[in-house]
């Protein structure tokens, strides 16, 4: 019995251990499933009518959850988009979507060569400290 109450200590350790490898193979087989699903295409083409083109784009929270499903768009060049909608409705994801690092998506991006595209995120990022080292 005292070899139990010696180890305790190791033993929690091992299984807190196990836990994390076990939690991170989950994460791993759900970013294998993401692989296989079609995320969205960004495509360039020439000669286009339209700077940005969405064909059948939709996006989904990393549990499944439709955010934004099939959107059909063309946008002008020199046209301005404005996205509004309530807290949580999907804008942000679309963006990120539509610079192709939001991995919960599907659907097509079609951009004219051309085409500038600026985002203004939501919220401002500046590092902490100088401006000097933000820079840098």
């Amino acid at each position: 019995m005292s070899w139990l109450v010696d180890n305790y200590p190791r033993i929690a350790e091992w299984m807190a251990s196990v836990r994390r490898v076990a939690s991170l193979l989950t994460a791993l087989d759900a970013l294998e499933k993401l692989e296989q699903a079609r995320p969205v295409r960004i495509l360039t083409q020439e000669p286009m009518t339209a700077a940005l083109t969405l064909r059948g784009v939709s996006v989904h929270l990393g549990d499944g959850l439709p955010l934004v499903d099939a959107i059909d768009a063309k946008v002008r060049g020199g046209e301005k988009v404005l996205l509004v909608g309530d807290s949580g409705t999907g804008k942000s994801a679309l963006v990120r979507a539509l610079a192709g690092v939001w991995p919960w998506s599907r659907g097509e991006v079609v951009r004219a060569p051309t085409a500038d595209i600026c985002v203004i995120p939501q919220r401002p990022y500046v590092p902490s400290g100088s401006l000097r080292r933000a820079v840098a």
